[in-house]
């Protein structure tokens, strides 16, 4: 479908606080949309902004179409009530036949009669449509198009507000189910890491134990096994030290004897 409004590169600002930051924005010449959010959060000055009721601070808003715009009403005369009033001047602005229609809480001083009368009146209308409401089921009977203004940024669905609220609640799990699978993946490399880590320490301290303690090494096993069996050997065979304690016992009185016949020969 045409497009007869385009918005690129909005950017509104109140006292350096950033409302509005939305790069892209287009109206078809059929769309039924409603705009939604928190209060506060540019709603109404997104819709000032598209209808050229007031300037951004940055960007630019081309219209190829006729536009009206009707703002939140308040009763200016004492002879009618606010919801006359408001229905008036409704009927005022829906004689023109614009391209667009700008609605700001169009419904705010209606009941619910005259609410019924111009969803009708509305359902009937051809041309696009903007709607800023809290009244959700106004919304579901007319739009087709839901933008959501979170952040600064707009946010923009298919269907009517239900249909907004059901993608918005799988949204909400989808980011749910991520951020719960990101925290399991975490846990698993944090319990690996920890694995790792104390597998690390243990071989560092076996190793340690084996360099500080011979016996735990294979040479150091080896020299010990040997050192053993020559004790062993010594103990099996007590015979053969008392044969070597005998030999230097003997050995010690031949050569006392040699002395004491050297000794007399020079006498």
């Amino acid at each position: 479908m045409l497009e007869i409004i385009t918005a690129q590169n909005i950017l509104y600002e109140i006292k350096e606080r950033q409302l509005l930051h939305i790069p892209q924005v287009a109206i078809a010449a059929d769309a039924k949309i409603g705009i939604v959010g928190k209060n506060g959060t540019g709603k109404t000055t997104l819709l000032n902004i598209l209808a050229k009721q007031i300037l951004p601070t940055s960007g630019s808003v081309h219209a190829d179409a006729t536009m009206a715009f009707v703002p939140q009403l308040k009763a200016a005369c004492s002879t009618m009530s606010g919801g006359e009033w408001t229905q008036a001047h409704l009927d005022r602005v829906l004689s023109q036949h614009t391209d667009v229609l700008f609605l700001d809480e169009p419904t705010t001083n209606l009941d619910i009669d005259h609410v019924r009368k111009l969803e009708k009146t509305l359902r009937r209308r051809h041309g696009a449509l903007v709607i800023v409401s809290h009244d959700r089921a106004f919304l579901d009977a007319l739009c087709t198009m839901v933008w959501e203004i979170h952040d600064a940024q707009l946010n923009i669905y298919k269907g009517n507000y239900s249909d907004y609220v059901r993608q918005k609640e799988q949204e909400v799990q989808q980011h749910h189910n991520a951020y719960e699978a990101y925290m399991s993946k975490k846990r698993q490399l944090k319990e690996a890491l920890e694995i790792k880590k104390a597998q690390s320490s243990k071989g560092y301290k076996e190793a340690q134990k084996k360099l500080l303690c011979p016996k735990r090494s294979k040479q150091g096993r080896d020299r010990i096994s040997q050192k053993n069996k020559r004790s062993s050997i010594r103990q099996q065979r007590p015979w053969k030290q008392e044969w070597r304690i005998w030999k230097r016992l003997k050995n010690r009185m031949k050569s006392r004897q040699s002395r004491c016949v050297s000794l007399e020969q020079r006498d």
